[in-house]
């Protein structure tokens, strides 16, 4: 059997002996790996920082293989699957945003220091996290003195060469350490992983950086760093600079083999090897510094990772205040925080489902939704690519389903569990099957006795026997998940029952608006024709008919708001174009205004109000075209991915090369005032613009000034449709 890893140009086969290895992969635990708690307590403290930039907390978790495991797994995730890969950890942070980060950051705290790393003891941990630390300084430093165009990957690439040995050394505490005291050596370690397992510790790093789903070699980085050097030669870049760095961290003594590796490799001297060690080293020291760390004794090149502890015991009072901050952190604290700051259904699913890979380290999950005539279960899943869930329709009835038996007996129901005891139906294994694990575990969501609807987990036999011994947390999640969408649900009911109301009323203002009005038309039609052909004041009575005609539409608008409130998906850009060509057809806009159109054409149709949104766009070009007058340009622009205040948003950018706003009525450029419309962009008009956009929950920002004119941006919520 082989576990492979595919690239554009290269395929990757490790080869292992049947059995064995498979045993070993049905053991081993990878959803979690222990991190360093000098990191864990900056990064918490760093998140509750009000100003915290993001190249500050990468700072923080890029010196932790635990905390940044973590952050590549859930950017790399599904729920992420249609954006792109991400190979550094500065590139996931934007992606997951603050909330996810200190929820990442919370449970890290609480299960290393509640669970203890199943037996690994935190000196063993620490004297890793060094060698690794040291490792990917080495890479990043080679990689800019040789060119490499990603030297963050490099860095990550380093801080992981010997993850394999962590993720051993988690799942067989004891075995592993026997090995390792044995062992002389990597290579020799590595033939007594592969008689035992059935892999080496190369291989399981392989194998562990591959479930990320990376567009990089870092996993061939990883698995072929004990290769002989001839093997190496004419490898991918990042493959040899791991090898070397492996070499430099592992065996600074072996300085004949390094020199060879170096020159050979790279054609680097044996001077510039040890420039090389020399900055890495210094790195090094300064995140020690940075960390608060004091080793006490240098480290070892031929210390094992569960040999020696060669850092100093001060660590106990850092690791006491991290405990601390845990307590008054509890996990779903930090859950509860993440997925109560969605306003829709699907925004709080795919919030559940973010929270449930961190915190259980589950990626496929699925939702069955009480049905409004509460007989009925409707299936909902987030996986790109598959819909086939969103038809399964679930009875209510006690005994049809494992979800449905969960929700009538408000009890975590496990599929091994029902087979034996009364087997499973037809859907059940269909559901089985869809999650595409061996087991389900169903989660009834509840909020005060009424049922919501279940979430169903697929796992593995190993995964699940794991997750029940946690089953008082997981239905504590399953009622809080329960309980927000409740309130978004009920939330949701309020608003319906408004509009309602709303368009009834919209429909009697019409009825009684349209009567007056149509009785000035007629009258308007009377008078014109007692005038002669040529007479001055028929051109009077055009325009009036005409601003009569108008009020006629904006009233009959009002029939329109309740559709305007509806969401639903929009394309931006298609909806621009079709605003510029009514404006260009009616001649509103003068042939000398130049109109430059500059479409992000990878932008997404988003889940909004596009009658709304129409109305916004329409009156910003009409007040940019009367600001600029017979002349100018016009430039309209659509950007995807911005991120203001953690949160993702597209951006819509009119802007006009007028005379600017004058900064008194900059100053109030929102607030309905008197019109100044030749003068600068104000009135009622922009006071609309704003409230709209806030309903859409957006935001609009105005930049102006008399050299380079004014420009209007609007931002809005980065939400795309759920199939």
């Amino acid at each position: 059997m082989g576990v492979g890893g595919v690239h554009e140009d290269k395929i990757i086969i490790m080869t292992v002996k049947p059995g064995l290895s498979q045993k070993l992969l049905e053991q081993i635990q990878i959803a979690h790996l222990p991190s360093l708690p000098q990191a864990v307590l900056r990064l918490l403290q760093a998140c509750e920082k009000e100003d915290v930039s993001f190249e500050e907390l990468s700072a923080i978790i890029n010196t932790d293989s635990g905390l940044s495991s973590q952050m590549l797994l859930v950017a790399n995730s599904p729920v992420y699957r249609a954006l792109n890969k991400f190979t550094t950890v500065e590139s996931t942070l934007v992606r997951l945003g603050l909330d996810v980060i200190k929820t990442i950051a919370l449970t890290t705290s609480a299960r290393q220091f509640f669970s203890r790393f199943r037996g690994l003891s935190s000196a063993s941990y620490r004297q890793f996290w060094h060698e690794s630390l040291i490792c990917a300084n080495v890479a990043r430093v080679l990689a800019d003195l040789t060119s490499y165009h990603q030297p963050d990957e490099a860095y990550v690439s380093g801080l992981f060469h010997k993850v394999g040995k962590l993720v051993l050394g988690v799942s067989f505490p004891t075995e592993y350490k026997e090995l390792s005291l044995k062992a002389e050596g990597d290579q020799a370690l590595a033939a007594m992983e592969q008689e035992y397992f059935g892999n080496s510790h190369p291989e399981v790093g392989a194998w562990y950086i591959h479930q990320w789903h990376l567009e990089s070699f870092m996993d061939d980085a990883v698995l072929y760093q004990l290769e002989p050097l001839e093997e190496i030669v004419d490898a991918h870049h990042l493959v040899r600079l791991v090898y070397l760095a492996n070499l430099i961290t592992h065996k600074p003594k072996d300085q004949a083999d390094i020199a060879e590796a170096a020159e050979r490799l790279f054609g680097l001297t044996q001077g510039v090897v040890a420039d090389v060690q020399s900055k890495a080293m210094g790195l090094v020291d300064e995140i020690l510094d940075a960390q608060g760390i004091d080793l006490s004794v240098p480290p070892s090149p031929d210390d094992e990772l569960f040999n020696k502890d060669l850092l100093s015991d001060a660590l106990d009072e850092t690791e006491l205040k991290l405990v601390d901050k845990v307590q008054r952190n509890v996990l779903l604290d930090g859950v509860r925080q993440h997925m109560s700051r969605v306003g829709s259904v699907d925004a709080l699913l795919t919030s559940i489902e973010q929270s449930v890979k961190i915190l259980f380290g589950v990626p496929r999950q699925m939702f069955f939704l009480l049905g409004p005539d509460g007989e009925s279960l409707r299936g909902r899943s987030l996986e790109e690519g598959d819909s086939r869930a969103n038809e399964l329709i679930l009875s209510m009835r006690e005994g049809k389903s494992l979800v449905s038996s969960a929700l009538h007996s408000r009890t975590q129901l496990d599929s091994i569990t029902q087979a034996a005891e009364s087997g499973l139906s037809v859907i059940d294994r269909q559901i089985i099957r869809l999650l595409g694990h061996e087991h389900v575990i169903c989660l009834p969501m509840q909020n005060e006795g009424e049922n919501i609807g279940c979430l169903v987990l697929g796992v593995d036999e190993r995964r699940l026997e794991s997750l029940l011994e946690q089953e008082g947390l997981l239905m504590a999640f399953a009622n809080e998940a329960g309980g927000l969408l409740s309130d978004i649900m009920s939330r949701r009911s309020h608003d319906q029952q408004i509009e309602a109301e709303y368009q009834a009323r919209a429909r009697q203002v019409i009825h009684e608006a349209n009567n007056p009005l149509g009785i000035l038309r007629n009258y308007l039609q009377v008078l014109a024709g007692k005038l002669e052909d040529d007479h001055p004041a028929l051109n009077d009575l055009r325009i009036i008919g005409e601003e009569v005609d108008r009020v006629g539409g904006i009233i009959r608008r009002l029939a329109d708001t309740p559709e305007e409130m509806q969401e639903g998906s929009v394309n931006i850009n298609d909806l621009i174009s079709d605003v510029i060509t009514v404006f260009k057809d009616s001649l509103f806009i003068p042939g000398d205004i130049e109109i430059r159109v500059q479409m992000d054409e990878e932008l997404p149709p988003i889940v909004t109000r596009a009658n709304a949104l129409k109305q916004v766009i329409i009156n910003l070009v009409k007040n940019a075209v009367e600001a600029m007058g017979e002349a100018g340009t016009l430039t309209v622009k659509t950007e995807d991915y911005v991120y203001l205040n953690d949160k993702e948003y597209i951006e819509i950018s009119i802007a006009d090369s007028g005379p600017g706003i004058p900064p008194h009525i900059l100053a109030h450029l929102f607030e309905p005032v008197t019109s100044t419309k030749g003068k600068g962009h104000s009135g009622l008009g922009l006071s609309i613009v704003n409230n709209l956009i806030r309903e859409m929950e957006g935001l609009v920002s105005c930049r102006s000034n008399h050299k380079s004119g004014t420009s209007f941006h609007i931002y809005l919520p980065r939400e795309l449709e759920t199939v």
